[in-house]
């Protein structure tokens, strides 16, 4: 799919890639093995380059409630199984990307998936600030959800489906490393103090 993208230029092969790749690399990091994941500022360069007035992809990569389902799944996946075992504070939700995948044939069924994963996010975040005393990440706030679901009014289910998987299986700079880069600079920092 990525060579076909690459060859041909045919966005819709990278968004079937972007399904593929996301269950690709959970599979490599839930069996410790280590897989390159794509960055938030290079997938923004990106898509911008690929935007057409059809696909408007930076209407929904800029959309805040995009970025909020995005940021949930990513703080439910890659970021926790980049984070060493005994420092999570939440399970790591394995099978997101299959099933966003399989979810993202209709906007119903879209929806309904990240309605329910939503819930359990923002419930598994206000149970853990109770027994922490502070929040340990941001909710997915009610007006986000709605932003959300505008775009599935306005964009079809797959193409939204297929951003939420490329973009919740991204890493922000600083967490696309590999857990022993991680581990070294926090031996440095703590050196250095």
């Amino acid at each position: 799919l990525y060579r076909n993208f690459v060859s041909g230029s045919d966005i819709y092969s990278f968004f079937d890639f972007a399904f593929w790749y996301a269950q690709y690399l959970s599979l490599q990091l839930s069996k410790n093995e280590y897989a390159q994941a794509f960055s938030i500022v290079i997938l923004n360069q990106f898509y911008k380059y690929m935007d057409t007035n059809e696909l408007k992809l930076s209407e929904i990569i800029s959309n805040v409630g995009f970025n909020a389902v995005a940021g949930a799944i990513r703080k439910s996946t890659v970021t926790l199984q980049y984070t060493p075992k005994e420092s999570r504070k939440y399970d790591v939700r394995y099978g997101v990307a299959q099933t966003l995948q399989n979810k993202s044939k209709s906007k119903e069924d879209l929806a309904e998936f990240v309605g329910e994963f939503i819930a359990l996010y923002n419930s598994e975040t206000a149970r853990q600030a109770e027994k922490t005393g502070k929040p340990l990440r941001l909710s997915v706030r009610e007006n986000e959800l709605i932003e959300f679901y505008t775009l599935l009014d306005s964009f079809p289910s797959k193409l939204v489906g297929a951003l939420l998987a490329s973009y919740g299986f991204a890493l922000k700079a600083k967490d696309a490393t590999k857990p022993d880069e991680q581990e070294e600079s926090l031996i440095e920092e703590i050196i250095e103090d």
